[in-house]
Order: structure tokens, then C-alpha cells, then sequence
């Protein structure tokens, strides 16, 4: 019996291990190979967590050696050439992916392409039951967001004959376009930047890590540029939090609480900087004064928060548009695929600034 993988892996071509996609195959087929009813292969495709993990794994196990997808219908209209274009992000909070989403649909809107949005709640495996749903309504192309993805995810597209265009990603494989940033090299400039301000302790608020290439490469790219530059591990704080002002608020409040010591504070995106920024300013801790704190993203609440944020500058907007070629390109048969890197300044406002020589010997005390 299959099993599905347990861990995700970084997206590149693997050997496929489903059957190709047959138009005859039906559920009775699935049912009959899985060894369940049909009711449970519906089930398992319509409301997964209604059933046991044994029955999930053979019907998923089942549908991958037949290549089976549930619409028909889909198949034949993607084969007219309908313009139907899918994206799956993390999640549809805040405005971290705004820009570019909206960025992207205006450019295939011009083109006559149609977007379909859903969102993966930053699970991997609900990644793949949405990419399930966007094959069988007949996408011609999905866009995802990082690196890492589920090799069931990258075969099911494969095998269905839909493109992919990775976002926030620099991809090291060449089949698919890939179009992001370096969030390893963004994150070492902050390291670099308070460094020269002169903190030599850090705190950074992470997002959680786990199955997220963007959060890790963030961690590993702040921790390592601190540690080049002489800093101790033990003067680097690292917390992981899920992506909410309430998570930055709490982190925060927790840290100041146990009395550790740091002068400068990272933030992995804006929206965690906000709530700790809120929890600093309700301690009497006056930002820049005492702590600096930088944010990533530069979303725009940012700039109007007391005192204006120093962040990550990612452009959203250019990530859409040139999603929008990479999506172009495929629906019109070109074979050449896009790789671009962008730009990440660091837009230094008024939340950061030197550290002075009291907070320096109070924080070393």
C-alpha cells in the first residue's frame, strides 16, 4: 500500500508515480482500487477530516496511481483554452500578499485571463486539496507562493498538464519560473544595519518555521550575518510566532517580562512589529530610545504607526506583474520560463537609531 510522504520537499521535478490522467477513469474505479466505498472516496474529497487517516491515505494513494480528477469537464476546458488561471496563498490576514495578488490580476485581467484565489492557511497539505479543487475547475496554470510544496502537489499539476509559477521564491530549478527574493540576504542587511548602529543584543520575533522556506531563510540569513560580525549566539533571541499582531503583542510583553536583554528587536514581517511595538509602548519602552525595531515587508500601516517603522521593502506590485508574464508565457505555449530576483531595500524610519551608551550598560548588566 502507498503511503503519502509525511515531510514536504523542496519543488523540482520528480519521478511521477501516477498513472496519466484517463478521462473514463470514475469513483467506482478509486473505490474499487482503495477498497472502500464510493461514499467514502466522495468523503475523502470533499470533507477529508470527516475521515479516518487509513481510509484518507489508500483513496489519495488510489487517485494518484489512476490519475484521477473528479471533473471531467475540467480537462475539457482546459483543452478549449479557456484562460482560467489559479493562486494559492498562505492567507487572505492582513496585507501581506495583497499587492501582489491585486498587482496579478489586473495584468491577466488586461490579458482577458480570469484569477481564481484561495488560500492554504500556511498547511501544505490544505495546499494540495486546493490545487485538487483548482484542476478540477479547469485552471490552465497555478501560482504558489515559496519553494517547498508537497510532492503530491508538483505531480498532480504535472500530470494534469497545468503550469506553475512559484512566487516569493528563487527557485534552483530551471523547468518552472519562479519570481521572489532573497529573504536570507534581506534579513542579514537588518542584521547588518543595527549591528552598525551598535546593538549587540538581539531579539528577533520569527514566524513559525516549520514547512515555511520564507520564515526560515529570514531566521538563518539574520542569525548568521550577526554571528559573522562577532555576536554570540547567547546574544541572539529567537522566538517563533504565528503571523498576528496578538502573537507580536504577546511575544513581546513575554520577553520584556523575563528580564532578557536585547537593544534591538527583528520582527519577521510588519504585522508582528505592530503588536510589538503596541506591547513596548504600554511597558514605558519608548522606540528608538531604548529599542529599536525593525519590521519586513514595508506594508503600508507601517509608515503611520508611532514612531513610523523601519522595514523589509518587498515589492508586491513588481512580484504581480511579473508573475503575470511567467503566467502569459505558459498559457501561450512558450517554452522559456522567468527567473527574476527582485530588489529588497531596507526603508529606515523612525522605529531604530543608535543605541546610547546608558541602555548599552543597563542591557549588559
Amino acid at each position: 500500500m502507498n503511503k503519502l510522504p509525511d515531510e514536504p520537499v523542496v519543488a523540482k521535478p520528480a519521478r511521477a508515480r501516477a498513472a496519466r490522467p484517463d478521462a473514463n477513469v470514475t469513483l467506482v474505479d478509486v473505490a474499487r482500487l482503495a477498497e472502500v466505498s464510493i461514499a467514502s472516496v466522495s468523503r475523502v474529497l470533499n470533507k477529508p477530516d470527516k475521515v479516518t487517516p487509513d481510509i484518507r491515505v489508500r483513496v489519495e494513494a488510489a487517485i494518484r496511481r489512476l490519475g484521477f480528477v473528479p471533473n471531467g469537464a475540467a480537462r475539457a476546458l482546459r483543452s478549449t483554452k479557456a484562460k482560467l488561471v489559479g493562486a494559492i496563498i498562505p492567507t487572505l490576514n492582513y496585507a501581506i500578499y495583497a499587492r501582489m495578488v491585486e498587482s496579478l490580476q489586473q495584468q491577466l485581467s488586461e490579458q482577458g485571463i480570469s484569477l481564481i484565489l484561495n488560500s492554504s492557511g500556511y498547511s501544505l497539505d490544505t495546499e494540495y486539496r486546493e490545487a485538487r479543487l483548482l484542476a478540477e475547475r479547469g485552471v490552465e496554470a497555478v501560482v504558489l507562493v515559496g519553494d517547498v510544496q508537497r510532492h503530491d502537489t508538483m505531480t498532480l499539476l504535472r500530470e494534469q498538464g497545468i503550469g506553475c509559477v512559484l512566487t516569493y521564491s528563487n527557485s534552483e530549478d530551471q523547468s518552472l519560473s519562479s519570481i521572489g527574493f532573497s529573504n536570507a540576504e534581506a534579513a542579514g542587511e537588518v542584521g547588518r544595519y543595527l549591528h552598525s548602529l551598535g546593538h549587540r543584543k538581539f531579539l528577533m520575533i520569527s514566524g513559525m518555521s516549520r514547512h515555511n522556506d520564507r520564515v526560515r531563510d529570514r531566521k538563518l540569513g539574520f542569525t548568521t550575518q550577526l554571528g559573522a560580525l562577532g555576536v554570540p549566539s547567547s546574544d541572539i533571541v529567537v522566538v517563533e510566532e504565528e503571523y498576528s499582531m496578538a502573537a507580536g503583542y504577546s511575544a513581546m510583553q513575554k520577553q520584556l517580562a523575563s528580564g532578557a536583554k536585547f537593544t534591538a528587536v527583528f520582527c519577521g514581517t510588519d504585522v508582528l512589529a505592530a503588536g510589538a511595538l503596541k506591547a513596548c509602548d504600554e511597558a514605558g519602552i519608548d522606540c528608538p530610545r531604548d529599542i529599536s525595531l525593525v519590521g519586513f515587508d514595508n506594508l503600508e500601516f507601517g509608515e503611520y504607526l508611532k514612531p513610523s517603522l523601519t522595514t523589509v521593502d518587498v515589492s508586491g506590485t513588481e512580484m504581480g506583474r511579473l508573475t503575470a508574464v511567467a503566467v502569459s508565457r505558459l498559457l501561450s505555449g512558450d517554452s522559456e520560463r522567468v527567473h527574476a530576483k527582485l530588489e529588497t531595500p531596507l526603508i529606515v524610519r523612525q522605529s531604530t537609531g543608535p543605541v546610547t551608551e546608558a541602555v548599552s550598560r543597563a542591557k549588559s548588566t
